[in-house]
């Protein structure tokens, strides 16, 4: 086989309207990636879990979440993907 028919296009940290930076619905998200010929998204909304099923068929969503991580010196996100 060779490696070209292995390519696959995703982003994989994508918010929706449920995090207060995001701002669109899963719905417009898939559309808009859909047009960029992704295969995918991963919906990553801060402290929240969305679980969306794809309008698309063949693309695909996968569930994640973006969770701050704080010390008292640093913070760091963390992204959670395929939960």
């Amino acid at each position: 086989m060779n490696e070209k028919d292995f390519k696959f296009a995703f982003d994989l940290h994508i918010h929706t309207i449920a995090s207060f930076d995001g701002k669109a619905t899963p719905q417009a998200m898939c559309q808009v990636a859909q047009g960029r010929d992704l295969n995918g998204i991963a919906i990553t909304d801060h402290d929240t879990l969305t679980k969306f099923e794809s309008p698309y068929p063949g693309f695909l969503v996968i569930p994640g979440i973006e969770i701050r991580v704080e010390t008292d010196t640093i913070y760091a996100d963390v992204l959670g993907i395929g939960i």
